[in-house]
Order: C-alpha cells, then structure tokens, then sequence
C-alpha cells in the first residue's frame, strides 16, 4: 500500500486539532523514549501524544503496544492516543481480549534467556524478578496460538540452552520489554476517516484540508502521570511539509519514479499537490492543470550536496509540471544560494516557511517539461502520486517512466523466444547412443546452505512421481508408502561458489519430499548444452551432490528421520547424476528427468517443451547475474505449468495429493 496514507492521516488530524480543538502541535516528536508521529497541547495546558498508523496496529510484527509503552515511560505526556482509519480491532482489543503482543513477547524472552547466560544472574533470580516486576495479568493471559500462560512460556524459554545468546543484555532491559508486550489500557483512540476500499474515493475530501472528514474520538484516554514536557520544534522538516500542506493540499510521500539503480522502482517527495483535477494522468493528457512537487528540509536536513542531488533526480523524472524546495525562514539565504548554484536552479522555485506558520513565496518555480503521468513497477503501471492506489474514475496511465531495472525487467518478456537462441547442436558431446554421459563427482565443495542466496527465482510444476512419506499423513513406525504420484515443484536457486555460478534444483514442497541436487561451474553448463539441444541428442547426466528421500530405508520414527531430512543441514550430501531423457516422439512431453536411481527415491517427472524453454532461458539469464531479466510479467517468482501460464492461482493443495485432476486449460 502507497506510502502517503500515514502521512496524509497524520497532515489531517494535525489540521483538525489545530483548527478546530486550539491545540498547538507538532509532528515527528523526539522524546527521552523514541519518536513520536505527533503531540498537541490544549488550551487548557494538557499534552496529548498520538502514534498514527495506516493499519490496525496490530498487523503481524506490529510494534504498537511497545510503542505506546516507551511513549508512557517517556513521561512528558497527559494522555496518549492511537489514531488510524482502522480502528476497530484495536478498540476489540482493549474492551475484550487484551492479549500480549506476540512479537514483543518473544523478543523479552530471548532477551530474559540472553541475560542469564551472560551474567551472574540465576535462573531462580529470573523467575523472582519476574513474578515480582511484571503484572500478574500479564504473567497469567494466554500467549496467542498457544494453550499456555505468558509466564510458563517465558519459563520455557529460560530454561534453554544459552550459552550462544548475546552478552550486552541485561535482566531490567528484559524485564521492562516483556512488560511492554501488554496491551496499554491507558490509549485512547481516534478514528480518522478515509474513503478506501479497493479504490480511493472522495478525492476532494483527500486533497483538500478543509474538506477532510472530521476525526471522531472513539475512545477517551486514561490520564498519565506526566513529569517533563515535549519540546516543539518550529524550523524542522515536519513543521515545513505541514504548513505547505495546509495551504496547498495533495499527497505528503506522494511517488515519484525512482532514477537510482534500484530495484526499487518509485520514491516519495515530500509533497504531491494538484490543481485542475487530481489525475495525473488528466492532467498530462488535457495539457490543463498543475502536478506540484515540494520538497521540505529543515535545519537539521538541509544537506546541500544530497539536496542538490534529490532536486536533479525529481527534475529528470519528467513527472512534474512545477518543483519547489521549501525551508525554514532561517535558511533562505542558504537555499537560495543552492539554487544559484544548481544546473538546473532556474526550473526550481523556493518557499520559506516562518515560525508563525506562514508562507513567502522567494521565487516562483516555471513549468516543465511534464511528460509522465506513471511508472512501470513490476511490468503493472502506477501513478505518480498515488502508487499502487486505485482512484475514483481514474484513467489508465498512458505515458509510464521506465527506469533502467524496469526496462531490464521486460528485455525478455517471452521464455520461447530467449531459449530459441539458445538452441544448439550439442550431438558431438554425446556417446553413439546420443547420450552426454558423465560420472558423479568425486569432490564436494561446501553445501549450498552455506552460501549467500537469494531465494527462490523461478519454480516449476512437473507431472510424475515423488519420493514423499508423509504426503498422505505421518506413517507408524517400520511402514513402507509408495511414491506419490501427481504434480512434483522444481525450485531453482541461483548462488556462488569460490566465484563460480552455481544452481540448487530442488525438487518437492518441504523438507521430506523428493530432493535436490547442487551444481557448479561446469556442471551448470552441461545442464544447459543438454537442454539447448533436445531436438538433436537422446539426453544426458548432470553432476552434481545433493540429497534426496528413499522410501525403502526411511524411518518414519520422528526421532530418528532427520537425517533424511533434503533441505537444511541435516544427513550427508552425496555425489548424485541428474538424469534427462529427451521425448522427442512424445507429444504433449519434452523430457523425462530422473533423481535417484530406484522408483522409490527422490523423483521421476516429466516437463514439458514450453517448461524445457523456461528452464533453458532462465538458467542463461540467471547466469548472466540479472534476475530482472528472467521472462514473464510476475510481481514475485511464478510456478510454472505445462502449459507455460503461472500456476500460483490454483493454490499448493495441487502439489498434495495423489493424481488430482488438472485445471481444463492444460
């Protein structure tokens, strides 16, 4: 989801208290404890804090309630409040289950264990501390997904090996973060309304201050004990972007196409600002209308030389019909020399901003060369502004910046079309059988898991049968399963070995399905001259060393059956042959490919010649060192079927079962 919803939520209800509460406020506030997203003082002297999000709050990895907790210890506020589009399930939380955060909870018990493995402190002096510094409710609740308490499953913990955890923890640190995993009572909430469901609607209420929904107090706080006061900051980037916001409106950390190497494909300026419609892309097609850049720095973020580069990046872009740098009163004569002495200082206009509040115009800003109404990111075209946000009565975009990765990303858009010049007569390679024979390694190199990889780039759906014994379910002890016979996943993995390009082929979905093999170097390319000519040899061998199942000798006794285990460091890695037969009478089949050398070990599967051309093109790419080039329009690594289409949308249920019937379009 587009980066400005958290921005625009917090410009909103910032407006909203200022205007119509008379509170003074800040944004961005540093405290003793962390930052804060904004405080306010009340005419009557209160000081409020709020932590604003876009979600919930309490998504997976949320860090809400240790948040609010450093912000309570922090001790300069009256009350503190959680403010979002998304109240409801915060407000469930408070008035109904208060369960511990689960992130939290487990990093206080690592930092609990890591402390008494490197101190003089007992385990029995844990427990104490324990039972006498953090509430009982919190010791006593339930640790979400688990049947027991808080406090038996941080005992569990404590009671681990530790003699490999970090020294730098102390028992307090834990102790005070394992009290923050609780919920915090004491928030209030207010609910900042935003019309977005699937699409943004409203936008006049978007764009325009004074058009906003009104916030709504969803739930008062409870007052704090309050020793100090936050300190407001009138010359810093949050107090600049806000009171241009207010005058002018738009998307605060609207996108903007990213001109840096990245794979990364867009980056927030400061300000998005619209008039004459709020599509860009209306806006680009009529020739009427303003697309307005500002980017705010304060005196502790004016850096002139990364300034200067970030105003030049936002120019050549071609995104904007008008950019502004703006800053504090106090930097005027400093930013208006940075222009004199830009290259393109003449195409930037410059805004001071005062204590007050108020704004000067110093030089208008001329209108440029506005030619790009979006940008690609990953093969779908964005807007600027709004990213991945759909908006009322939007147009599609018509003229999309492509940055040097995206035009790599669609260099091959067709596998077929790569892998056809690849195609080679490889025959002299074969014996008089037509067959590229080697042997299985006599020297392993270090496993793959020990080397730097970065995940899964590409995976196949193979028809055949796999070596899986507990796809039907964990067996008893001393039983015997034939191989599954259905859909088998290959997984291809790209990594280095002593600077040479390596690949990891895994096939099956786990840990305790067919096997892999590793290969290098040499090996890589024998793989390659195999494929790149299946119309003119009958198969061949590729060397390597991996592991895979065997049924026959498999103990399905989970005390005992990890060394059978294909993926981690478990068991042994053995010098293994992966072998391709070429099918060229079969019709709806290119190869045959074979791990293990019995029916009842690693797989037996066949692809076919469009999943032949996949691989081959995939494989050359990947060893030319560029993952963006790899074909297909996918946001994330595809699965692909026989027939050449991405097989993600039927779900991994398909890869279980035995023989399941195929989707009509294969």
């Amino acid at each position: 989801m587009a980066a400005f919803l958290e921005p625009l939520l917090q410009e909103q209800l910032w407006y909203w208290l200022e205007t119509e509460k008379g509170m003074t406020v800040d944004g961005e506030v540093k405290l003793s404890t962390g930052r804060i997203d904004l405080a306010a003082e009340t005419p009557d002297g209160k000081y409020i804090g709020i932590e604003v999000k876009r979600g919930s709050g309490l998504e997976f990895g949320s860090e809400l309630y240790e948040q609010v907790h450093r912000y309570i210890e922090s001790g300069v506020f009256d009350e503190l409040y959680f403010a979002s589009r998304s109240v409801d399930p915060l407000i469930n939380e408070l008035e109904n289950n208060q369960s511990p955060n689960v992130s939290t909870l487990n990093q206080a018990s690592k930092q609990i264990r890591a402390a008494v493995g490197s101190s003089s402190t007992t385990i029995k002096d844990a427990k104490s501390r324990i039972q006498e510094e953090v509430p009982e409710r919190l010791l006593n609740s339930t640790k979400p997904g688990q049947m027991g308490s808080v406090k038996s499953y941080v005992y569990d913990k404590l009671e681990r090996d530790v003699g490999d955890e970090s020294t730098e923890a102390t028992i307090s640190e834990g102790i005070r973060y394992l009290r923050r995993a609780e919920c915090p009572t004491e928030i209030g909430v207010i609910h900042v309304p935003l019309n977005l469901h699937e699409v943004l609607q409203d936008l006049e209420r978007v764009h325009e201050p004074k058009r906003a929904y009104e916030p709504i107090v969803r739930r008062d706080a409870e007052q704090l004990d309050r020793t100090d006061t936050p300190d407001f900051e009138r010359r810093e980037e949050p107090w600049i972007r806000h009171n241009v916001w207010k005058k002018y409106g738009g998307l605060p950390e609207g996108y903007l196409p990213n001109v840096r190497s990245s794979d990364q494909s867009y980056r927030p300026i400061d300000l998005m600002s619209f008039s004459g419609g709020y599509d860009p892309t209306e806006i680009l097609d009529s020739g009427e209308g303003k697309v307005i850049g500002v980017e705010a720095k304060g005196e502790s973020s004016f850096d002139k030389e990364r300034l200067s580069r970030q105003l030049s990046e936002f120019l050549t872009t071609k995104s904007l019909t008008h950019l502004y740098l703006a800053v504090p009163t106090t930097l005027r004569t400093k930013a208006a020399q940075m222009l004199d002495n830009h290259e393109d200082g003449e195409n930037i206009g410059l805004i001071t901003v005062d204590e007050r509040g108020d704004l000067t115009t110093i030089r208008d800003a001329p209108h440029l060369d506005f030619r790009h109404d979006g940008y690609m990111s990953r093969y779908s075209p964005q807007k600027i502004g709004y990213g991945d946000v759909a908006i009322a009565d939007g147009r599609e975009v018509i003229s999309p910046f492509l940055t040097t990765e995206e035009k790599e990303r669609i260099e091959y858009s067709d596998a077929t079309e790569r892998a056809l010049d690849l195609l080679k007569d490889n025959s002299k390679l074969a014996n008089n059988d037509g067959w590229i024979e080697n042997e299985k390694p006599t020297d392993l190199y270090p496993t793959e898991d020990t080397f730097n990889k970065e995940g899964t780039a590409r995976a196949y759906l193979l028809k055949g049968m796999s070596a899986a014994p507990y796809y039907a379910g964990d067996q008893p002890a001393g039983s015997t399963v034939s191989p599954k016979e259905g859909y088998v996943r290959l997984s291809l993995t790209e990594y280095e070995v002593d600077d040479e390009f390596a690949l990891k082929l895994h096939f099956g979905q786990g840990s305790w399905e067919g096997g892999y093999i590793s290969i290098v170097g040499d090996q890589v390319q024998t793989l390659i001259d195999i494929l790149a000519s299946f119309e003119t040899i009958q198969g061949g061998s590729v060397p390597g060393q991996g592991k895979y199942i065997d049924l026959e000798s498999f103990p399905f006794d989970r005390d005992q059956n990890e060394p059978h285990r294909v993926s981690g460091g478990s068991g042994d890695v053995e010098p293994l042959l992966l072998n391709i037969e070429i099918l060229q009478n079969e019709q709806d089949t290119a190869a045959r490919v074979q791990l293990g050398d019995e029916e009842e070990q690693g797989v037996d599967v066949v692809m076919t010649k469009i999943q032949l051309f996949d691989l081959l093109a995939s494989i050359a790419i990947l060893r030319e060192g560029n993952r963006r080039k790899l074909p297909g329009e996918y946001r994330s690594y595809p699965r692909i079927g026989p027939s050449g289409e991405n097989t993600w949308d039927i779900g991994r249920d398909i890869e279980q079962r035995t023989n399941p019937d195929p989707p009509e379009e294969w």
